[in-house]
């Protein structure tokens, strides 16, 4: 499923989630630049949890951040997934969020591809903790 520049006001988000939550034979999710703001990435995540197929999460430029960050990385850490690419360019990922997403790696042995290019809060600190992780898997 594919839903870009998508405005989730007046109860889509809802719908969206209520929908995906049954649909858990989805490959692929991209809501490309639809603005989920970090309190809506737990409902988010919820919704999609169950979905052991889904191998493309795309949410590139959807204001996702450190707390969406955390929620995210709940997927990597999912046994369950079968998540191989997900993409989160263009974002407002800081450190925080690096770290979460990379601590989230130990141990994935799924996810092929991350995507972070336009992140720019993301300094040094962010970086290490991937190379952290990559030098010690």
């Amino acid at each position: 499923i594919s839903l870009v520049r998508c405005d989730f006001g007046n109860g889509g988000f809802r719908t969206l989630t209520s929908t995906l939550s049954k649909c858990t034979g989805l490959a692929r999710i991209s809501l490309h630049f639809s603005e989920i703001s970090d309190e809506l990435m737990g409902i988010f995540i919820g919704a999609i949890r169950k979905h052991h197929h889904l191998e493309t999460l795309d949410l590139s430029s959807s204001n996702v951040g450190s707390t969406g960050c955390e929620a995210l990385a709940t997927l990597l850490k999912d046994t369950n997934s079968s998540l191989c690419v997900m993409a989160l360019d263009r974002n407002n990922i800081d450190n925080n969020g690096a770290i979460f997403l990379a601590n989230a790696l130990i141990g994935n042995t799924t996810l092929e591809e991350l995507h972070l290019d336009g992140n720019h809060n993301i300094t040094s600190v962010g970086w290490d903790a991937f190379s952290q992780v990559l030098c010690n898997t």
